[in-house]
């Protein structure tokens, strides 16, 4: 086992640049022996340690890096190393105190980070739809395209939340566009420049940030809810499927909408914060708790939805009150030690709707060691009886209640089956980028928002001044501590200012605070708000 890794485990070299990388240079996944060192040095071999080690200081010197710098390379592997072996046997990370150096995090609030309003033009037409079905079909996309950071990013640590800290945000986004059969067409991200096509035989628009174009046959597009008729190409034996006339609307017609969202950390053992988002002009309110559990199994970290984490609520106040829920996944993120981390989904997501009675089971399927990660899904959706409902595979959907399939990837395109009907693009998401949000300006922060709270270390960790940012934060979970003393001292309890507690549901409601603050967030009204919300 001994010997030197570095050519082995420099001939899997890629282009990838993560600086947060212990290692010199992004890496594809490494091979047996290189694997089984770092399970060994994980578990505290001393060799495997300085074998590993020394191979993140030779790659780091062949790369061009002084001596210096690749002496930190080595140190900071070892250092990851010596962080991992900790949580060893360890049920949920989340329980352990433990302060992350901060050149292993990303510059990004937990809050900021994490909101599932990546394309809140998704979210803000799933109330469009006249059909049950296809209004089922619209939570689905906003579902394969609210975490578009993951899905086109790499994996990521942002900062841990502390107690009482809070985030606010808004999207401007003009109700989508439709081509004739029904597929969503990726908004600009300034909904003030005109995002329609001229009128020809072939038209086409690009999304603001991608080179993908998309191309409508008759140039006419449709703000549609049909998602599950879409008039695709007829077999030539079959049924034959009926798209309903819907009427072009122009750009100027479409009107903008405002998704406004507050999130607040209202528990930190465990770790736990509610969040709230709102879409007056379409009467859509989507809300949640998120809690996290993770665990570590000696070359990966795991994880799953925490106890309080029941799933995202939407509510279609349009449709009177018609309420979805949608559970999360697991998930696990792998490589990281080699400078390529790849996330994978496991499990299933189910979004039910009681009022509707329709149901959706969409798998995430089990990667194979062997060859490119594919990144599928298969699913179901059918009628189900809200009081009986017992049916957890999409495999056991009885043929009586099925109304269509899912199939593709939850990277690229996802496609939907209707029953004895014809396969129809549900979503494309090399179409879609990650939709910009508009946050408070620095003067109009509070003392307790994200972005006030982590500035100095976020500034810190983008000048590359790693120490400094460390110490920053160390401080900030010191004065934490300090407060949570005091608070053990003189008897009291930590006051959520913006949502109701306890939330024993999961799904949270907005306290008289929180309903003021969600009101300026939809005024765009950030600066007078902060003076409204007690430290």
């Amino acid at each position: 086992m001994s010997g030197n890794l570095t050519p082995r485990v420099n001939t899997l070299r890629t282009s990838s640049n993560n600086d947060t990388s212990p290692l010199p240079s992004g890496m594809n996944t490494p091979s047996e022996e290189v694997q089984e060192h770092l399970a060994l040095a994980i578990a505290g071999e001393g060799s495997a340690v300085d074998e590993l080690s020394a191979a993140a200081k030779e790659m780091a010197l062949q790369d061009g890096e002084n001596e210096d710098e690749a002496e930190t390379k080595e140190g900071k592997f070892k250092g990851l190393l010596s962080i991992l072996r900790r949580f060893i046997g360890i049920k949920d990370l989340a329980s352990v105190r433990f302060s992350l150096p901060a050149q292993f995090l990303e510059p990004i609030p937990n809050l900021d980070y994490w909101h599932y309003v990546d394309r809140p033009d998704a979210l803000i037409c799933i109330t469009d739809p006249e059909e049950p079905v296809d209004r089922m079909l619209a939570v689905l996309r906003w579902w394969f395209t609210k975490d578009l950071k993951v899905v086109k990013g790499k994996p990521c640590k942002p900062y841990n939340c502390i107690l009482g800290e809070f985030f606010r945000a808004h999207w401007d986004v003009r109700e989508p566009a439709f081509n004739p059969d029904g597929t969503m067409l990726p908004a600009n991200t300034d909904p003030h420049i005109p995002d329609d096509p001229p009128q020809s035989s072939a038209s086409s628009i690009k999304s603001a940030k991608s080179a993908s174009t998309i191309t409508s046959g008759g140039g006419s597009w449709k703000r549609a809810g049909f998602l599950s008729r879409r008039n695709t190409p007829q077999p030539t034996s079959g049924p034959t499927l009926t798209v309903p006339k819907v009427d072009y609307v122009p750009h100027s017609e479409r009107k903008v909408c405002r998704v406004a969202y507050v999130t607040e950390q209202v528990s930190h053992h465990p770790p736990v914060s509610a969040y709230y988002a709102s879409c007056a002009e379409k009467g859509i309110v989507m809300r949640g708790l998120d809690q996290v559990s993770a665990k570590f199994t000696g070359t990966s970290i795991k994880v799953f939805p925490g106890e309080q984490n029941r799933g995202v609520w939407i509510t279609l106040k349009q449709r009177g009150d018609e309420e979805y829920l949608v559970t999360h996944t697991s998930a696990s993120v792998s490589g990281f030690l080699m400078g390529s981390p790849t996330i994978n989904i496991h499990d299933a997501s189910v979004a039910t709707c009681p009022k509707t009675k329709t149901k959706a089971i969409v798998q995430y399927l089990e990667e194979s060691w062997l060859g490119k990660q594919k990144a599928l899904v298969k699913g179901a959706i059918f009628t189900y009886d809200p009081a009986n409902d017992n049916i957890t595979d999409f495999k056991d959907v009885p043929s009586s209640a099925l109304i269509g399939t899912i199939e593709g990837s939850w990277k690229g395109e996802v496609f939907y089956t209707p029953k004895d009907g014809v396969r129809r693009l549900l979503v494309d998401l090399e179409l879609f980028d990650v939709f910009p949000k508009k946050v408070p300006e620095s003067h109009e922060l509070h003392p307790n928002e994200s972005h006030r709270v982590w500035e100095g270390v976020t500034k810190s960790i983008k000048s590359s001044q790693f120490s400094k940012a460390t110490k920053l934060k160390v401080d900030i979970e010191e004065r934490q501590r300090a407060k949570a003393k005091k608070r053990l001292e003189e008897g009291t309890e930590h006051e959520v200012k913006l949502f109701k507690m306890p939330v024993g549901d999961g799904k949270p409601e907005l306290s008289q605070l929180g309903e003021k603050i969600l009101a300026g967030v939809a005024n765009a009204d950030y600066g007078s708000m902060k003076d409204s919300i007690p430290e």
